[in-house]
């Protein structure tokens, strides 16, 4: 089934934010400010309304946003992820539901938002790597098993049916 794409076009230019545990609550990042905090204290203090106002002001179309980069830090809850991996709400995935939240304040700007997940999900979490069974990490890149492509399937597609149109896209990256 074809998709329309002229939206895309037709938005012209977005911005990419990588937010990321390891940035932005890790003391010795610029980013953090000299300031170490839990992923969860960094999900809430976000100020999605100023961020959607800075990003309505340069222009931009559409906004790609980074749900997770490597670690087991989600920018939102997810049963599926603490299922398989035994995390509780708020230790790994933001207890707080940042996508929403960013959603709805770009949304008064008009401006549409992209999900980015990297295809090999929380690769360096070693307690993460064991529960989905066959992220084997190595540089450049982790080796994916069968096995572990339909658990983090199971996590994308829990926050692609919370979602639905709300994400007018889904950047897959490193597949």
């Amino acid at each position: 089934m074809l998709r329309d794409t002229d939206w895309f076009h037709k938005r012209k230019w977005g911005v990419s934010v990588h937010y990321l545990a390891q940035a932005v609550n890790n003391k010795d990042a610029l980013q953090s400010m000299g300031k170490e905090t839990s992923w969860d204290e960094c999900v809430s203090e976000f100020d999605t309304d100023l961020f959607a106002k800075q990003v309505a002001s340069v222009g931009a179309g559409y906004v790609i946003f980074t749900m997770v980069q490597v670690t087991s830090y989600l920018a939102a809850p997810n049963k599926a992820f603490n299922e398989i991996t035994g995390y509780k709400d708020g230790e790994a995935c933001s207890s707080i539901d940042m996508v929403e939240k960013l959603y709805d304040s770009l949304k008064k700007h008009d401006i549409d938002l992209i999900l980015y997940f990297p295809c090999d999900g929380p690769s360096k979490d070693p307690k993460a790597r064991e529960a989905f069974g066959g992220i084997k990490y190595g540089e450049p890149k982790p080796h994916i098993t069968t096995e572990f492509v339909k658990k983090w399937a199971k996590v994308i597609r829990e926050y692609s049916l919370r979602y639905g149109d709300k994400v007018k896209g889904w950047w897959l990256d490193g597949c």
